[in-house]
């Protein structure tokens, strides 16, 4: 019978977290807290998200921002959205906020994770991939719900529709209803 070695839980610190996020192969940036080094913000993003980890007050907290920001005459559209999407998925919670600027509106997807006593890495590792999975699922759905507002692409799209094309036996960037 093989022996399982069980990770004993740890005090969660901005350490931890970065720790975390260079297992799981992620790039980030450390945003220090002028008062309290255990408050320091660990921030990562993608083409389309901006996410930032931090401690405080026992809870491991993830909070994202998506890049499209949606005309304040849809209000009624993202709210809809967002409730819908809420009503769905546990993780992450969205918020529609203030845009960056004047008559826009902003989603920011928020999850938290008691810390208690500590936790184990596996268990900061799986909050955090599961933060954002979920996170870039929601964010892709609603840049299909609100198309307008996407001004960026996505290279991994690319490559995905690369892939996709060349299993179809085409070149990428060719489609079979384009005329000759």
């Amino acid at each position: 019978m093989s022996e399982q070695v069980t990770e004993t839980p740890t005090p969660v610190g901005p350490d931890r977290i970065e720790a975390a996020l260079q297992a799981i192969g992620l790039e980030y940036e450390v945003r220090d807290h002028t008062s309290d080094p255990e408050k320091s913000r660990i921030v990562t993003g993608f083409v389309d998200t901006a996410v930032a980890f931090v401690v405080d007050g026992g809870e491991l907290r993830a909070e994202g921002y998506w890049r499209g920001e949606v005309p304040a005459a849809r209000a009624g559209s993202i709210l809809e959205v967002t409730r819908t999407m809420n009503e769905r998925n546990f993780v992450p919670v969205l918020f529609v906020t203030e845009g960056s600027e004047d008559d826009r509106l902003a989603v920011c997807a928020r999850a938290r994770q008691t810390v208690g006593e500590g936790l184990t890495d596996e268990q900061i590792r799986d909050f955090l991939v599961y933060y954002l999975r979920q996170t870039i699922d929601t964010f892709a759905k609603l840049a299909q719900a609100f198309p307008e507002v996407v001004d960026w692409e996505d290279p991994h799209l690319a490559h995905v529709e690369a892939e996709a094309a060349a299993a179809a036996g085409q070149p990428a960037g060719e489609n079979e209803e384009d005329p000759k």
